[in-house]
Order: C-alpha cells, then sequence, then structure tokens
C-alpha cells in the first residue's frame, strides 16, 4: 500500500512539474505576443478615455521578467507630445509575478521627457480632466473608500521608491504662455534603498541646482529624503512664483514617512519634516520679506473611509515656539473641518523670541515675562454652519511687558500724530489731542452718538477684552450662508489697532498682529476703555477725506458733535463701516434709503432692549432727516459730473449687520 501510495505521488509530482514546465515554455513562446496584447489594450483604453495616442516602437521581455519598452511617446490628438521615452525597463520580481503580485525589483529609464504645454484655454493634459463620462466606472465603493484608495497609492510608491533604480536624462518641462520651467535629473542612482543626484531647476532664464538624498525601506514601509542647497545659493520652490505670486526659497528640507497600517478601513502613516532658514515674500503675507529659522513639523495622519485626520500628538514648531494641533477634514459636497490648537504652558519670551523677521513691525524686539498658554478650537459643518464651535483663548500667567519693541503701543494716552490711509497710501495727517480745533473728548461728544456706535459697531466693548467671539462666529456662518464677504466680526478695539499702529494693507501679517496688539493692550490695560473710545471716535472714516465725531457732525448734519440727536446719530453709526460709499443709501432727495430706515428700527430696538434707551425715547425719536451741508454737496457734485473721480458704489459688506431683537 505504501509503494502504490508512492507511486502516485511520485506520478502526480511528475505531472505537477511537466505541468510547469509547460507553462514556462509556453510563456517563454508566447509571453511577447501576450505583452503586446496587454499594451494594445491600454493603448485603446488610453484613446478612448483621454484620447491619447500611445506608440511604442518594440515592447518585449528582456531575461526572466524584465518588460523593455523602446521609443515610447504618448502624444493628445491634435497636441504637442505628452510624454517620450528613448528606452524604459522595469524588472518584476519572477515568482510573484505568477500570482499577479506587482513587486519591482528595479527600474531603468533613459532619455524620459514629460511636456505640459498650456495656453489660457488649452493644454496637452487637459485631456485627463475631460474623459468621457460615458466609460467612467460606475462602482463607487472603491472610489468612496479613502483608506483603501490612497493605502494602495502609498504602497504602490514605495514599492517604486524602494526598487533599484538607474535613470538618465530625465526631465518635466511646463510651459505656459511665454513662463517656462524645467526640472531635471541628470542622472538618479538608487541602490539598496539608498538614492542621490542632482536636479536641475530652470525657472525664469535662471538654473539652480539642488543636492537630493535620502533612503527607503521597503520592509519598514519607509522613504525619507532631504534637499541641500548648491553652491549658487539658496533653494528656490519653483512655479509659485508664476502660479500665486509668491517666492519661497530655503536652505534645506528633510521629509520622512512610515506607513504604520495598511487595511481597507484606515491607513495611517507618520510624516515628519523640516526646513531651515526660509524666507516668503508673498504681498497677502507681509509687505516685507518674511524669514524663518526654522519650521519643524510632525504629525501621525489616519486615513478612513471617508476623512482625513491628523491625531493630538502632531506638533508644529516655528523657531522656539511649539504647538500641538488636531485637524479632521471630511471631503463631501458640504464637508466638515475641524482644529485645534494647543500650545500648553509656554515661557512668554518663546513667542516674541520667534516671531519671523518682517512679519511684525510694531511688536519685533519686545522684551516679556512670564508665560502664555493658547488654545483653539474650531468645528465647522457646512451643512450645519449655525452649529458652528469657535472659541479661542490667550492666557497670559504673570504676563509682563518690560520694553516696547517697534511701537510705543501706550501711545493713546498722550496727544500723538495720526496718519490716515486709503488703498494703502496716506492721505492726511494730524493730532489726536486737544490741539486739534476738531478733537473732542468724550463728554463732547453726544450721548445718542455714542450709544449708536456701540450698539452698532461693538455692543460689549466695555465688558470684552478685545475680541467677541460671538461676534465673530456670526460673522463666519453670515459669510458662508451668502457665499461671500457681507460681515466683518471685528471689534472697536481691533478697529482701533488697525488704525492707529497698522497700515491699510490686508494681508495674513497684518491681522495676526493686530489681534496680538490688541490681547497686549486690553490684558496688560496699557490704555483705559474710556481713552480707547475716545480716540476712536476721533480719528475714524467717516466720509471722504473725514474724520472724527466733529467733522462727521459737521459734514452731514452742520452741527457740532455734542448736538447730534438719536435719528442724526444712528445714520452715523450706519456710515462708518463704508464711509466713502455714504451717497449709496441716499435717494435722489439725499433722505436716508427704505434700507436705512430697516437698520435704523433694528438699532433702536436693540437700544431699548438694553436699556441705553427708555420707550418714550423710542417713540418720540424722529426719522433720519435729510442730509445737508458739505456731504450734500458732495453727492450734488458726484452725481451731476459722471466723469469725476468720485466713486458712488455699493458697499462691499451689507448694511443689515445687526438681528432684530423684536
Amino acid at each position: 500500500m505504501n509503494s502504490r501510495v508512492k507511486r502516485v505521488a511520485k506520478r502526480v509530482a511528475i505531472g505537477i512539474i511537466a505541468f510547469i514546465v509547460i507553462v514556462q515554455i509556453l510563456f517563454f513562446v508566447f509571453r511577447n505576443l501576450a505583452l503586446q496584447v496587454v499594451f494594445d489594450k491600454v493603448a485603446d483604453r488610453a484613446m478612448t478615455r483621454y484620447g491619447l495616442e500611445m506608440k511604442c516602437e518594440q515592447i518585449k521581455f528582456r531575461g526572466l521578467s524584465e518588460v523593455y519598452l523602446d521609443h515610447l511617446t504618448i502624444v493628445p490628438a491634435n497636441g504637442d507630445t505628452l510624454l517620450s521615452a528613448s528606452e524604459i525597463g522595469v524588472h518584476q520580481s519572477y515568482f510573484k509575478m505568477w500570482f499577479l503580485i506587482p513587486s519591482i525589483k528595479d527600474i531603468t529609464a533613459t532619455d524620459v521627457k514629460l511636456n505640459l504645454i498650456r495656453t489660457d484655454t488649452s493644454g496637452n493634459y487637459f485631456t485627463f480632466f475631460k474623459q468621457n463620462n460615458s466609460s467612467t466606472t460606475t462602482d463607487t465603493t472603491v472610489k468612496g473608500n479613502l483608506a483603501s484608495r490612497y493605502g494602495k497609492l502609498l504602497q504602490f510608491s514605495l514599492d517604486i521608491l524602494t526598487a533599484d533604480t538607474y535613470l538618465k536624462n530625465v526631465s518635466v518641462f511646463y510651459k505656459h504662455n511665454d513662463y517656462t520651467l524645467s526640472i531635471s535629473l541628470p542622472n538618479l542612482i538608487s541602490e539598496n534603498g539608498q538614492f542621490g543626484s542632482k536636479i536641475e531647476v530652470t525657472e525664469f532664464g535662471k538654473t539652480n541646482i539642488i543636492n537630493l538624498s535620502g533612503q527607503a525601506s521597503r520592509w519598514n514601509s519607509e522613504i525619507s529624503y532631504r534637499l541641500t542647497r548648491s553652491e549658487t545659493g539658496k533653494i528656490e520652490i519653483p512655479f509659485i512664483k508664476h502660479k500665486f505670486n509668491i517666492k519661497a526659497d530655503f536652505d534645506s528640507l528633510r521629509f520622512r514617512l512610515r506607513g504604520e497600517d495598511f487595511s481597507s478601513s484606515s491607513t495611517q502613516f507618520a510624516v515628519e519634516g523640516a526646513t531651515y532658514n526660509m524666507g516668503v515674500v508673498s504681498p497677502k503675507l507681509a509687505q516685507e520679506e518674511v524669514k524663518f529659522d526654522s519650521l519643524i513639523g510632525s504629525c501621525n495622519l489616519l486615513i478612513g473611509r471617508d476623512f482625513f485626520e491628523m491625531d493630538s500628538t502632531s506638533t508644529m514648531k516655528m523657531n522656539k515656539l511649539s504647538a500641538n494641533f488636531y485637524a479632521r477634514y471630511k471631503p463631501a459636497k458640504k464637508p466638515e473641518y475641524d482644529f485645534k490648537i494647543n500650545t500648553g504652558e509656554i515661557p512668554a519670551e518663546n513667542l516674541f523670541n520667534s516671531l519671523p523677521t518682517g512679519l511684525f513691525s510694531n511688536i519685533s524686539g519686545m522684551k516679556v515675562s512670564g508665560s502664555l498658554t493658547y488654545n483653539l478650537d474650531f468645528h465647522l459643518k457646512m451643512e450645519n454652519p449655525e452649529n458652528l464651535i469657535f472659541a479661542s483663548n490667550l492666557k497670559g500667567t504673570k504676563f509682563r511687558i518690560q520694553s516696547y519693541g517697534g511701537a510705543n503701543l501706550s501711545r493713546m494716552n498722550e496727544p500723538f500724530e495720526y496718519t490716515a490711509y486709503v488703498k494703502g497710501a496716506p492721505v492726511r495727517s494730524f493730532i489726536v489731542g486737544p490741539e486739534n480745533p476738531n478733537f473732542r473728548t468724550l463728554d463732547q461728544i453726544s450721548a445718542d452718538l455714542k450709544s449708536a456706535v456701540l450698539t452698532s459697531e461693538d455692543g460689549s466693548f466695555f465688558w470684552h477684552r478685545g475680541f467677541n467671539e460671538e461676534a465673530f462666529k456670526g460673522a463666519i456662518i453670515e459669510n458662508i450662508r451668502k457665499g461671500r464677504f457681507a460681515r466683518g466680526g471685528s471689534t472697536i478695539s481691533m478697529q482701533l489697532v488697525k488704525n492707529v499702529f497698522l497700515n491699510q494693507n490686508k494681508n495674513v501679517a497684518r491681522k495676526i498682529e493686530e489681534m496680538l496688539i490688541v490681547w497686549l493692550i486690553e490684558n496688560c490695560r496699557l490704555s483705559t476703555k474710556d481713552k480707547m473710545f475716545e480716540t476712536y471716535l476721533n480719528i475714524i472714516e467717516w466720509g471722504p477725506n473725514v474724520y472724527g465725531a466733529s467733522e462727521a457732525a459737521k459734514f452731514y448734519f452742520n452741527k457740532d458733535a455734542d448736538k447730534v440727536n438719536l435719528s442724526e446719530a444712528i445714520f452715523m453709526a450706519a456710515v462708518i463701516p463704508r464711509p466713502r460709499n455714504f451717497g449709496y443709501f441716499l435717494d435722489s432727495t439725499y433722505a436716508p434709503k427704505p434700507s436705512v430706515s430697516d437698520y435704523y428700527r433694528i438699532v433702536k430696538n436693540f437700544m431699548l432692549r438694553r436699556n441705553v434707551i427708555t420707550q418714550e425715547i423710542y417713540d418720540a425719536t424722529l426719522p433720519i432727516p435729510t442730509v445737508e451741508g458739505a456731504a450734500k454737496q458732495y453727492l450734488i457734485n458726484l452725481r451731476t459730473k459722471p466723469d469725476t473721480t468720485l466713486v458712488e458704489t455699493e458697499p462691499e459688506e451689507d448694511l443689515l449687520i445687526l438681528q432684530d431683537p423684536t
């Protein structure tokens, strides 16, 4: 019985071996034909879906498992050549290939050129964004599973990057009208997980040489690389100057990515990165070049079926200032956003010593003591913006200012010279103090005007410390609902700091510096609330070349600021957000339009509800009178001379920014 089993087993083994040998023989006989059939199917699909013509003079196997392509070209219909390559060789694991498991052992390529050519209306790569809808897949399971999609992409990328690679004369060329960008690798060699090359970047007629080095491990699912400058100077990030008008350069950059979990329900990997001596020039960021000594970040990125998440152990460090953050994004037609920051308690000097050069001129060089803690909690569902969560808190412990930086933040306590700006240009300077005949102390300004301004602009001014989170939340919600900037969330403190200490350039640096100065003034009590409000009422723009309550009262109603009644005060308060556009709210008789009447009623309702006025005053208040004086003459000139340089346009912000409490 045993001998019979042995004979049967021997015959089975011989049969299996014979089958494998026959399959191997058939594979070697027909493998090039099969490879050509596969290439033809891929080419047909590329033509059907994208209108791309794929050609290859020769495609064959070399050795046991290397796929070799000779003179490959990809050309879109009626367009410039998208891709060309003299030769490409991809060597797969022979054993894994039989089980249809992609496992690349090495890659060789020579004279590979990717050409991206476009004009303002067309491009040879636009076809990828205009594929035939009839041929798109209807299976949304994989498409909707972000973890599966990006996990497979990451694994495939690591498979390629960890293969032994020999590239010669590989380049990317981009052309947009007169702009050209060329990135080339003359010679890149990667062996045993170690790789390195020089990268030549030519842009605006200037060539930079960048040194690339790094390592990759397939077993650890990890890749890291480093970019360092050559002798020609700093590394300048290409393309963004052309696309976004941003110039950014740095001395060196390092990056590390390590995959930690790959499954159909989640993909998780750790990311680390750092750059040193970075400079950024962008009008949207700041007027001067912003310089960072170091920027270092790390995060644990989790990709779920329908979300991206950086967990709360993620960190960002700018110079000596570090913070933990959490971020979550759920893509959808109406996406969901979460963002949190927590610095913990840090030495206050770490913040002020870490401020980038060129970013905050007024507080640069400030000396402080004590400690600071900052927390931010932001959650927004675009489907229900009214449920917005926004909480921002900067807390000082034994915080003291030892010496000021670029500006004296106590300047409002004494008479000072104020310069008014329009569209970033200075237009007028005057003294804010008793020597100015138009200056008015708080007790020289109508109580109705003060109440109307507070009600309209910042009803909690005397109770908050510079910021009104509820007003800011309301502004965000309103802007989301209307899909445009319809309402601002600035307090009187923020408006005052913007006017007294900052220029009118609308950029990120100015807004951040504005908030920092507001916090310093309010929390260190560098000026009293009364003094701040008095300064505000004497410098704010109230019309074309009209500044302060005294000039405004004369401009609109031919009277002094202490004589303004409640009806006139409400109109003057309505003008503050758009002073040079005040004519938009007046009809042909120079009386307020119905929209102003609605605003007038809402402000009165607020004042009544907050006991600022009594019911008797509410009932006795007259309608807003017709504008007289210089304001009327200004509008006559504007409306009778179409070629005048004066402008009368609809304001950017909505007039009715208050909710009617009735």
